[in-house]
């Protein structure tokens, strides 16, 4: 398996509708439901597929990134749940918040 195929499965786990497009200039670029993954991170254009795969991945492992460690994802997937959870996880372990740490 050559290393293209490794990073194109990797990108169609985490985004089954991924699909290789040419642009207007004939770049190649990953669509996955209508959004273009290298500009919607601001990525360079390329022309060679295994670099666009890996644009992809790296962009998908960005957005990853972003919604895991961004400061108002509470209130992006607020439910009664996640609230009672992460209270019983304070409760639990403290409030590393509020602590003096020396």
């Amino acid at each position: 398996m050559t290393d293209t195929e490794k990073i194109m499965r990797k990108v169609l786990k985490k985004a089954p509708t991924a699909k290789m497009l040419f642009d207007s200039e004939k770049n190649l670029y990953i669509d996955v439901n209508g959004v273009n993954l290298s500009e919607e991170h601001l990525l360079p254009p390329t022309k060679d597929p295994q670099k666009a795969w890996e644009m992809a991945d790296l962009s998908l492992k960005m957005t990853q990134n972003f919604n895991r460690t961004h400061p108002l994802r509470a209130e992006f997937y607020s439910s009664k749940e996640t609230k009672k959870r992460i209270n019983r996880r304070k409760k639990t372990h403290g409030d590393f918040t509020s602590r003096e740490l020396f």
